[in-house]
């Protein structure tokens, strides 16, 4: 009969000033769970139980008390080289959503006004065989193509849908599309041309 967004935010504040929260980075807390912004995703358009990591969540709130239950095993906040004190720009990525009549030219279009793509296939990451070609074209001119999935959870394998290697192709291993994105455009900012360094971000961040 009401909205939820007040005990939310009662729940939020007080997951934040409590000192077991300390060093486990940004948090989401919503309908008394605690999540990691790194796994969190909004999975329903109007219900209560809209959030949802894949692993589960941190912990929960209890009686106006965080109790967690496991915690972060990434790097992230204050253990990455990133801050936003010192960022000014972001390189330009997009997301293409794979389809079935997706044409190799909008590929082509997208990819030459980029400095990186994420392409969110079916399954693991599968590239339909007409976008290969335009998709290493791109990478020979310097574009960093970094192979998702658009099914909403799971691993996409290096080498697994498709040649990674020898595609010179990134990877995003757990992260949905739009959060490898972000990824991809802050780990740009500390190896702009070394894709084995931007490989190495996603397995760790």
């Amino acid at each position: 009969m009401s909205s939820d967004i007040s005990l939310n935010l009662y729940d939020a504040i007080a997951v934040a000033i409590h000192p077991s929260s300390r060093g486990k980075g940004t948090l989401v807390v919503a309908n008394k769970e605690i999540h990691t912004a790194r796994d969190v995703t909004k999975t329903n358009s109007f219900k209560l139980e809209a959030f949802r990591s894949p692993y589960g969540a941190l912990g929960y709130v209890t009686e106006s008390k965080p109790r967690y239950y496991r915690t972060p095993s990434r790097d992230h906040t204050v253990s990455t080289p990133w801050s936003i004190d010192r960022i000014e720009t972001l390189p330009k990525v997009d997301v293409v959503y794979a389809y079935g009549a997706l044409e190799s030219e909008l590929v082509r279009a997208i990819a030459a006004n980029a400095s990186g793509l994420v392409f969110a296939g079916t399954g693991n990451g599968n590239i339909a065989e007409h976008l290969v070609e335009p998709l290493r074209e791109a990478t020979r001119g310097g574009l960093h193509v970094v192979r998702a999935s658009r099914t909403g959870s799971g691993i996409v394998i290096r080498n697994g849908a498709q040649l990674d290697d020898e595609y010179d192709w990134i990877v995003v291993d757990d992260q949905p599309p739009h959060k490898a994105r972000i990824l991809l455009m802050l780990a740009m900012l500390s190896n702009p041309d070394e894709r084995r360094a931007l490989q190495a971000a996603f397995y760790r961040f």
